[in-house]
């Protein structure tokens, strides 16, 4: 698609996350909106044939966030968070994810500077190490390990440096297709 020597790019999440109906995840610096408007990006041609990426709207950075924004940002992506506990007694989340609890865990005090994706499966037989490697060597982004029989997979996402809300809805859309992934790899079956 060229228009004005410029080509297009629209990036399109997918999946049963469903961002807001406008496609953008900001308002301001901190909370989601349906209403926000859109960023348009570009790829113009240079000299001797490099690319360069153009943005005709710098988007807001989030570099925090707070448990109440984040319950937000959940139930923009149709993910019905539910207050919880981590193990050490600070709030997080749990969300549903086609079936599959996932805990939103929320780092750094008194802002929250980092966000964790967490989902637990408990299997009669832990997978195999060479399984969880297989997994860990071909992926990018997420991590599995297994600890006292629990096959866990995780995600994290740093907001100090600054990242945009849709970088933040990516990471959910990307982790629920990682869970489901991760279950078919190992044999992990919902009850």
């Amino acid at each position: 698609m060229h228009k004005t020597g410029k080509l297009c790019l629209v990036a399109l999440l997918c999946g049963s996350l469903a961002l807001a109906a406008s496609g953008s995840l900001k308002k301001g610096t901190k909370a989601l909106a349906k209403d926000a408007p859109r960023t348009h990006h570009a790829f113009t041609a240079q000299p001797a044939g490099r690319l360069q990426f153009v943005a005709d709207e710098a988007p807001a950075l989030v570099t925090s966030t707070s448990l109440d924004e984040m319950r937000d940002a959940c139930k923009e992506l149709k993910l019905k968070p539910e207050d919880a506990k981590d193990q050490d007694g600070d709030p997080m989340l749990l969300v549903d994810m086609d079936g599959y609890k996932v805990g939103v865990l929320l780092y750094g005090k008194p802002e929250v500077t980092s966000i964790g994706l967490q989902c637990n499966l408990k299997m009669d037989k832990a997978p195999s190490l060479s399984m969880v490697n297989e997994w860990n060597i071909a992926r990018r982004y997420s991590r599995v390990y297994v600890k006292d029989g629990i096959c866990t997979l995780e995600d994290d996402l740093d907001l100090e440096g600054g990242v945009t809300w849709e970088t933040v809805g990516r990471i959910f859309v990307r982790f629920q297709d990682s869970v489901a992934e991760l279950a078919k790899h190992i044999g992990f079956k919902l009850e």
